[in-house]
C-alpha cells in the first residue's frame, strides 16, 4: 500500500499555467510516460531557470534538496539516461547492463565479487562510456575508473593459502598496481556511503520498512563501529540509522518486533 509521503511526491499541486507547460514538456520527454515520475523530487518554480530541476523528475526520489550532478550516486544518473530521451542514441541494453551489475555490487553485504564478475563489469562500463566521450568530463570520469579498475583487488587472507572455486575480489585491497592506499580507500567509502544512504531511503518510504534492508542497515553499522576510522566519519550515518530504530521502536509493536528482530541477526 502506498503511503501519504509517497503519494505526495508522485503529485504536483496548484501549478501555474507557465508550469504546467514545463510538466506536459517533461513528460513528453519521459521514455515511460504511464511509469512513476518522483514530482517530489523538484521545485517546478525552478523549472525554467535551474535545468537539473528538470532533470530530477526522471530520477530515483529522494533527490529534492540536490542540486547538481556531483550531490548525485551512480543511481541516480543511470536512471536519468533511462528515462529521458535526451539520451537516446546512447544503446539502452548497455545502460541496463551496468545498472544489473552494480546492482549486484551494491546489493552484496559483504562487497565481494568474483574476478570474472570485475572484468565483466569493466566492459560494460567501457562500452557505456564511451557512447559519452564526447563529453569532456565523462571524458574524464573514464580515465580515472579504467585506473580504479586496474587495480589487484585480491584480499590475501592471513593463514589460508588457497581457496577452491573461483578467484575472489573483495573490495578491501590489496595495492600493488601502485594507486595510491588513501585513493582506494576513498573509493571503498564512497561505495559503502552509497549503499547506506540507499538503504536508509528505502526505510524511510516503505512502511513498513523491508526487514531485509534494515538487517543489512545493521550488518553495516557493526562493521562501522568495529572500525575507529570509519566511525568518524561515518557518524552522520550512523545517526541515522539510531535515529531510524528508535523511530521503529516507538510505532508500535509490529514495527518494534521487527527491528527486535534485525538486532538480534
Amino acid at each position: 500500500m502506498m503511503s501519504s509521503k509517497e503519494a505526495l511526491s508522485l503529485k504536483l499541486y496548484h501549478l501555474c499555467q507557465l508550469c504546467e507547460e514545463w510538466k506536459a514538456e517533461i513528460l513528453r520527454h519521459h521514455t515511460n510516460r504511464t511509469g512513476v515520475v518522483n514530482w517530489g523530487n523538484c521545485k517546478p518554480c525552478l523549472w525554467p531557470s535551474e535545468h537539473w530541476e528538470i532533470a530530477k523528475a526522471y530520477m530515483p526520489r529522494g533527490l529534492a534538496n540536490i542540486t547538481g550532478a556531483k550531490q548525485c550516486d551512480a543511481s541516480a544518473l543511470l536512471n536519468l539516461i533511462t528515462f529521458c530521451d535526451y539520451f537516446s542514441f546512447i544503446n539502452q541494453w548497455e545502460v541496463r547492463e551496468v545498472i544489473r551489475k552494480r546492482n549486484e555490487l551494491m546489493h552484496s553485504c559483504e562487497m565481494r565479487v568474483s574476478a570474472q564478475w570485475m572484468d565483466q563489469y569493466q566492459r560494460s562500463l567501457d562500452q557505456l562510456l564511451q557512447q559519452l566521450q564526447h563529453v569532456p568530463e565523462v571524458a574524464v570520469a573514464g580515465r580515472e575508473i579504467k585506473e580504479m579498475l586496474s587495480v589487484d583487488w585480491t584480499v590475501c587472507v592471513p593463514g589460508v593459502e588457497s581457496v577452491d572455486g573461483p578467484e575472489v575480489v573483495r573490495l578491501e585491497s590489496g595495492l600493488e598496481s601502485g594507486m595510491e592506499a588513501g585513493r582506494v580507500s576513498q573509493v571503498e567509502i564512497e561505495l559503502l556511503r552509497e549503499r547506506l544512504q540507499e538503504l536508509l531511503l528505502c526505510t524511510e518510504i516503505q512502511d513498513p520498512p523491508d526487514l531485509q534492508s534494515m538487517q543489512e542497515l545493521q550488518k553495516l553499522r557493526d562493521f562501522l563501529q568495529s572500525q575507529r576510522d570509519l566511525e568518524e566519519q561515518f557518524q552522520t550515518e550512523l545517526r541515522s540509522i539510531q535515529l531510524r530504530e528508535s523511530q521503529l521502536q516507538q510505532t508500535g509493536p509490529g514495527l518494534g518486533e521487527a527491528a527486535e528482530l534485525t538486532k538480534a541477526n
